[in-house]
């Protein structure tokens, strides 16, 4: 069965928080897909994974920082972070972001 979703209408901005939502039984899926809504200057601490992520960019700007190198990632930008790899977050605008997990 075909699932269509307005991802943009799914999370929304609220001042100095960062809200989330899995969208694992929606899409009937098991990889672990989260859909997040930074409000600007919110962060996530560096953390690793033992999956890889696929982090694209459905509207603001997004720093990645990988192994101590910032990559800044902007609406319709698609990033990978290897399994294993040291990474963090930091909103440099309001910014929402899908991360599926493989």
């Amino acid at each position: 069965m075909m699932t269509q979703l307005h991802l943009n209408e799914l999370v929304h901005y609220h001042d100095q928080q960062i809200t989330s939502r899995s969208l694992n039984s929606r899409l009937a899926i098991e990889q672990p897909t989260t859909l997040y809504a930074f409000a600007q200057a919110e962060t996530i601490s560096n953390e690793t994974s033992e999956q890889t992520k696929l982090i694209t960019i459905l509207d603001g700007c997004l720093v990645i920082t990988q192994k101590s190198q910032p990559i800044t990632a902007q609406t319709g930008d698609l990033i990978t972070i290897p399994a294993g790899t040291l990474h963090g977050f930091s909103a440099q605008t309001d910014c929402r972001f899908l991360q599926i997990e493989l």
